[in-house]
């Protein structure tokens, strides 16, 4: 299960650098799977991320590796959009661009 009912935006917490940045936003989903790898690669495209699969240097991955692809590398499920069984409403009607 993925809570997106409330979060923030521009940061990650009171660590971020720019504070000023950092908002509330309601996009009001939940998101649940039986893959986590899976489950986590279409919350990446809700949140206006197109390629849960994309390299180190790609937002969200623009300064770290990219946890999904590791994660299908070694096995534990999928993160392409094109393969994955999405139930409920569309990515491109849930979405809410974070990027």
């Amino acid at each position: 299960m993925i809570d997106g009912v409330m979060t923030m935006t521009g940061g990650e917490g009171p660590w971020c650098e720019d504070v000023a940045k950092v908002r509330p936003v309601l996009p009001g989903v939940l998101i649940a799977g039986l893959n986590p790898v899976s489950t986590d690669a279409v919350a990446a495209a809700i949140m206006g991320f197109d390629d849960p699969r994309a390299e180190r240097g790609t937002p969200p991955f623009a300064l770290c590796d990219n946890h999904l692809r590791l994660a299908e590398q070694a096995g534990v499920g999928c993160a392409g959009l094109g393969e994955i069984e999405v139930r409920g409403l569309t990515i491109e009607r849930a979405r809410y661009p974070f990027s």
